[in-house]
Formats: C-alpha cells, sequence, structure tokens
C-alpha cells in the first residue's frame, strides 16, 4: 500500500494490486463453491434425500460454510463429485 501511495503522490497509477478480497467471490458457498450444488439439490434432484441435504445447508452456504453439503451429500467420500471439488479450490495463479 505504501508503494502504491507514494506512486499516486508523485502523480503516477498504482502498480500493486492486491486482489486477495475478490476470492471470496469465487469461493461463494466455501471452498469448492459449493452454493450452486446446494441450490440444484434444493430445486432439481428427484431424490427426497438430496432436498433435504440441499435444504439444510442453504443457509450455511450463504455464509460459506459446506461442511452440511461436503459430509451430508456425501462429497468427501465420493471421488466422482471430490476430484471437481479439489480442482476449483486450485489456485487461479
Amino acid at each position: 500500500m505504501a508503494a502504491n501511495q507514494a506512486a499516486v503522490a508523485a502523480g503516477n497509477a498504482a502498480s500493486v494490486i492486491n486482489a486477495d478480497g475478490v476470492s471470496y467471490y469465487f469461493t461463494l458457498g466455501g471452498g469448492g463453491c459449493t452454493l450452486a450444488l446446494g441450490l440444484m439439490m434444493l430445486f432439481m434432484a428427484k431424490s427426497k434425500k438430496c432436498k433435504v441435504i440441499g435444504k439444510a445447508s442453504l443457509v450455511p452456504n450463504l455464509c460459506n460454510i459446506n461442511e452440511p453439503l461436503v459430509f451430508g451429500a456425501p462429497i468427501a467420500f465420493n471421488p466422482i463429485l471430490m476430484v471437481p471439488m479439489w480442482s476449483d479450490c486450485l489456485p487461479l495463479h
């Protein structure tokens, strides 16, 4: 921040961009972006179990807590669902 302040004070553009706060929008629903999965389970699933898990995980997912969905679905014990979740958690840079 000090480098940016000095550059702007000298009339130059800020050169050091900190984008840590932006990553919170990419992980909406917790690590693995499980908010969309929870909504799909709630509204699109045919199974009663999936609808209940989607309903139970909706409010925690809005607060970036995805454990009810990860262990309730169970994504944590299913390699087919685990790989996409892990790939979403990889850093972009």
